[in-house]
């Protein structure tokens, strides 16, 4: 049985997959949602220490410094030795024009405790990375929908106790799995929506994807900024996640996932609602003889990789992209709660520049090569970025500038996330596709744990210069890649490589074109 034609013969991008399409947005939603939520419920407005504490005979003041009480004057202290004699402060008054409080606030993450911020930030993204070494294999071991439901009540139970949690122990490990619900929340929902539409739709199947992701996060900015406080945020959100929950119980199982796993019955049934749904017949009976499409073997492992200097070679370079992509990307989400002006403008404008890329991208995407939209991107990233963190030396006083070359840089640096993973399924053959793809997200991820760090470089540095040198090291790491993708072959107008050879003739003169269109496919990571 041909699975497309079946698809296309059955409505092909019918009412069954408009309405599935409709419920697997507001997953795509959730998962937008939990991966903002740190930004906002972490936050640290304005804050001062509070002042007069007595300390055996001598009276502290808060003069100068938010972390550190100095003695008054009338002990006998000379103003110019207060150092010496300074304890740290241990309670502090909060600007609450924002929040009335967040979970940086009612735990003091501020002064010597403020590294457990980007901490926090980190251990969200290793869950991140933790989801994507597993949920493959339980979505393909379990299918699709039981992994879906698994995560999604995970997802419940990670957010829900945000609400009465007390100790910032309790809040990393919840955010861990908060980070495993961003990825597993998308991915097997996701994994659905190309198993059940013609081949032709898959990029406007990616793009929807990306674009439902960016308005979970404008959504829970908007839910942050009429609660105004971090456990009445996580309730709502845990909220709207119970609801999602049953959502699954109504979108059905993939049924080319039944059909691989032999259970045809299932699968038939399926075919048969869809076909009914978008007012079309069923006519093919499911059998072992019909379902059993022959293939031809491609020989070849991972370890040959190393025999190919040309492909080794791709391999890192596109390594290195991944970190240097994730650095950025994912730097300056966490990094939009700092910028200049309002709170909640700056975390809206950055998703929607994002939003903004992602339409852009689309409408070029079959004009113009991977690498050329990528290279350009990324450059383009590094460019901005790098130039946001001297106005922040030089011109400080301008700090909108600041803000406008860091959002250029967030429209750019989201048009290379989007297009770097269809970019390296087309750089490498069959045989090692699906390899080279995790490893790249692992690297990414990586690049991902990395980023609230490089955010936070420069805070100890006694110079102007600290505060522009997390955004002028995402630019580095983004010219960087930018400048080793240009190395990189074009893959515009040739068919996906299945051996070893014709992975390494991508980028020759002599192309090969799949019906006269090249494969112009978006996937999301």
């Amino acid at each position: 049985m041909d699975y497309e034609a079946t698809i296309q013969n059955i409505g092909g991008f019918g009412f069954y997959q408009k309405s599935v399409l409709g419920l697997i947005g507001l997953l795509y939603i959730g998962s937008g949602m939990q991966t903002l939520l740190n930004v906002l419920i972490l936050y640290v407005p304005d804050f001062s220490c509070v002042s007069n504490h007595t300390h055996g005979n001598i009276t502290y003041n808060s003069t100068k410094d938010e972390c550190h009480l100095y003695p008054n004057n009338e002990t006998g202290f000379n103003t110019t030795d207060r150092t010496e004699g300074s304890i740290a402060c241990k309670s502090w008054v909060y600007d609450k024009s924002d929040f009335t409080a967040t979970a940086a606030t009612d735990m003091n993450f501020v002064c010597g405790n403020a590294d457990l911020i980007p901490l926090i930030n980190m251990v969200l993204m290793g869950g991140i990375l933790a989801a994507s070494l597993f949920l493959g294999f339980l979505s393909d071991w379990k299918g699709r929908k039981p992994a879906e439901i698994i995560v999604l009540v995970i997802q419940v139970l990670c957010t829900l106790p945000l609400y009465f949690i007390q100790t910032s122990d309790l809040l990393i490990f919840l955010r861990f799995f908060g980070g495993v619900c961003v990825l597993g929340a998308f991915v097997a929902v996701y994994i659905i929506s190309l198993e059940i539409v013609p081949s032709d739709y898959l990029p406007y199947v990616s793009l929807y994807s990306q674009v439902m992701f960016t308005v979970g996060e404008l959504v829970v900015v908007g839910i942050a900024y009429c609660t105004r406080e971090w456990r009445l945020l996580s309730l709502v959100l845990a909220i709207i996640y119970f609801i999602f929950l049953f959502f699954m119980f109504v979108i059905d199982e993939s049924p080319r996932w039944l059909i691989s796993k032999g259970k045809l019955d299932k699968a038939e049934a399926i075919l048969r609602k869809i076909a009914k749904r978008n007012g079309k017949e069923f006519y093919t009976m499911l059998t072992e003889r019909t379902c059993n499409n022959e293939t031809v073997p491609v020989n070849g492992s991972f370890g040959d990789i190393f025999k190919s200097r040309i492909l080794l070679y791709r391999a890192f370079n596109m390594f290195f992209n991944w970190i240097a992509v994730n650095i950025v990307y994912y730097g300056l989400m966490f990094g939009s709660a700092t910028l200049a002006g309002d709170l909640f403008v700056s975390t809206s404008l950055m998703a929607a520049v994002e939003l903004a890329a992602y339409v852009v991208l689309i409408l070029l995407v079959s004009k113009c090569g991977r690498k050329t939209l990528y290279s350009t991107s990324i450059i383009l990233t590094g460019i901005f970025c790098t130039s946001s963190g001297f106005v922040k030396i030089w011109a400080a006083d301008i700090g909108w500038l600041s803000t406008l070359l860091l959002l250029v840089g967030k429209f750019a640096v989201s048009a290379a996330f989007a297009i770097i993973y269809n970019y390296t399924t087309e750089l490498f053959p069959t045989v090692i596709r699906n390899t080279i793809l995790g490893l790249s997200s692992c690297f990414g991820r990586i690049g991902s744990m990395a980023a609230p760090y490089v955010l936070v470089a420069g805070t100890e540095m006694k110079s102007k210069f600290g505060i522009g040198l997390p955004v002028i090291l995402f630019g580095i790491f983004a010219i960087v890649a930018g400048v080793l993708s240009t190395f990189l072959p074009e893959t515009k107008g040739y068919n996906l490589p299945d051996t070893f050879e014709e992975g390494e003739n991508i980028g020759k003169k002599v192309k090969h074109k799949t019906n006269g269109e090249d494969n112009n496919g978006m996937v999301s990571d």
